[in-house]
């Protein structure tokens, strides 16, 4: 029993707790793993989860008693702990079920990167998330793949003319295809979503391996046009998702695109779908494209909700950006809520581990300073809920962004260059579908060497030559968003992070790219363009590293001498 309590995790630091405090790193795709690491150093939020605690430590936290009622209360302390090793021993052996989501919201209709003409790095694009969610899958941890709505179509509201239509429905289509692709699970109904018009968003739901979900969006005849909610399976959990739209969309931009149709009190409708879901469900979450005001009452009104994945929409306003790092992560009542960047740039990665069913979702910051009050007074007035509902759902809320790092998805890539390329008429689902890129072919340092010697024995004496190995110094060579970096070819060449000793270190082709054909014919083949400051910036990404990249300065360093 004492070795339980020894177990007890460290209290947190003592530094102000704030929202953003609930994201265990606030961008993984970051070397420096959250904003408040030096470039230099340690991370400064860096602590050791189980540090060992002895048991006199654990008991002396609160102030000593005296007195006649000392021996009667140092027995009560010491009771309270044991109960607690006990809880805690119990529910590291209970069957925990792990998986996790990634959930995109206002994607859109972006297919490619930002557009913005002032930034050197730019972020996004269906691609480079199809090479990180294949990274994921190669890391064996079952996820749920959800977007939260207004995904399809832009933003601004404005109506497009007839010339615009079969150009925005190909690229629909486009973007419908590569989420069959990715493997979502669902899709929430978002307002911009019924831009074209209600009958295009049932073609595009039809072409689609996932559902759109809406539990009160109701057509002419007052039934559901779309299903109120999914069950769907991950890692033994049964996760209910529950589709909603916000009950203030304008009547005139929904008699345009949806005549007849109507759209419910949002609360009143999950109350509905969640009391259908009940018993059958291990967690219940809400994609619920809603105003925040919406979202909050949401969360009074219907406790059961675990988890509220929020689209950012302030007084009716669409905020496709965090302002705040703090609005990443919020909480409404009980309800956890998540938010994410829009326009494909940044995905929000939620861990989950669910001991018990439909119990209250904390963060692991949130649970480490509940597990400190709980170390430093040994009856909390919530002790006896604790201990009664078996814990709470414990999440880890990750933000990646989508960086060049990680590598186009050649699959992807082509989708989106057959409607940059052809008539939109000519684009439908079945032609998508069929769509089959070709591989992708890294020869590879050793056979550049075979013809280029004096080149290969320069990159040898560069830091490129050993980028791998400064990863594992750190333990960092198993993660699937440093990697890339790291090796040649993550993404395409290879997806498991374990395979990463055949592609190991920035090599050749990191630089030059793949030209399969100059193997077979030196002379005749393509030659390689010189090194543009694009290719650097790729991993010497400002943005990722928080170190200056000065490439007139730095590409001397790495070139290599000019061939004969």
């Amino acid at each position: 029993m004492v070795a339980c309590i020894g177990l007890w995790p460290s209290p947190p630091s003592p530094a102000r707790s704030s929202p953003s405090d609930n994201l265990e790193m606030n961008n993984p795709g970051d070397c420096t793993r959250c904003d408040r690491r030096p470039p230099h150093g340690r991370c400064v939020r860096a602590r050791p989860r189980n540090r060992m605690i002895p048991l006199s430590e654990f008991i002396d936290a609160p102030p000593a008693p005296t007195g006649a009622g000392a021996q009667e209360e140092a027995m009560r302390t010491l009771c309270a702990c044991l109960v607690l090793g006990t809880a805690l021993c119990a529910a590291d052996a209970a069957d925990v079920k792990k998986f996790c989501f990634l959930y995109t919201v206002n994607n859109a209709g972006y297919v490619d990167v930002c557009g913005c003409k002032t930034k050197k790095v730019k972020q996004g694009s269906l691609a480079r998330r199809s090479t990180l969610v294949k990274g994921l899958q190669a890391e064996g941890k079952p996820f749920l793949l959800i977007d939260g709505g207004s995904c399809l179509f832009d933003l601004d509201g404005r109506t497009p003319k007839d010339a615009e239509r079969a150009q925005l429905l190909a690229k629909a289509f486009v973007i419908v295809e590569s989420y069959n692709r990715m493997g979502y699970k669902a899709l929430a109904m978002g307002t911009s979503d019924l831009l074209l018009g209600l009958e295009e968003l049932k073609k595009l739901d039809a072409a689609a391996s996932f559902p759109v979900i809406c539990a009160n969006f109701f057509g002419p005849d007052g039934a559901l046009v779309f299903p109120p909610s999914i069950i769907a399976e991950a890692g033994g959990a049964r996760i209910g998702i529950v589709g909603l739209v916000m009950g203030t969309m304008g009547s005139y931009y929904l008699g345009k695109v949806a005549p007849g149709c109507t759209v419910g009190d949002p609360i009143e409708a999950a109350g509905k779908a969640v009391a259908e879901l009940k018993g059958k469900v291990d967690l219940i979450v809400a994609l619920s494209h809603c105003r925040k005001e919406e979202n909050e009452a949401l969360a009074r009104a219907v406790p059961e909700i675990g988890i509220i994945f929020d689209p950012n929409v302030n007084y009716g306003s669409h905020s496709l950006f965090m302002a705040d790092p703090n609005d990443y992560v919020d909480r409404f009542e009980k309800a956890l809520v998540i938010r994410a960047d829009g326009e494909g740039m940044r995905i929000a990665r939620v861990d989950m581990e669910i001991e018990a069913p439909l119990a209250e979702v904390r963060t692991s910051p949130e649970l480490n300073r509940l597990e400190s009050s709980l170390a430093a007074d040994p009856l909390p007035a919530d002790l006896s809920t604790v201990l009664g509902r078996g814990g709470y759902n414990r999440a880890v809320v990750t933000r990646l962004s989508i960086e060049p790092h990680f590598l186009d998805d050649p699959a992807i890539t082509l989708l989106v260059d057959t409607w940059k390329k052809q008539d939109p008429g000519r684009i439908d689902p079945q032609t998508l579908a069929a769509l089959t890129a070709a591989p992708v072919v890294y020869a590879g340092q050793e056979t550049c060497a075979k013809c280029h010697k004096p080149q290969y024995e320069n990159w040898l004496t560069t830091t490129h030559a050993t980028a791998l190995a400064s990863l594992k110094e750190n333990d960092d060579h198993l993660r699937y968003d440093c990697i890339g970096c790291h090796t040649v070819g993550f993404g395409i060449a290879f997806v498991d992070v374990k395979d990463a000793e055949k592609f190991a270190n920035v090599q050749c082709e990191s630089c030059h790219g793949t030209n399969p054909a100059h193997v077979e014919d030196p002379d005749g083949a393509p030659k390689w363009a010189p090194i543009a400051e694009q290719s650097c910036l790729t991993c010497h990404n400002e943005h990722q590293t928080r170190i200056p990249f000065n490439f007139p300065a730095k590409l001397p360093r790495v070139a290599c001498p000019k061939s004969r």
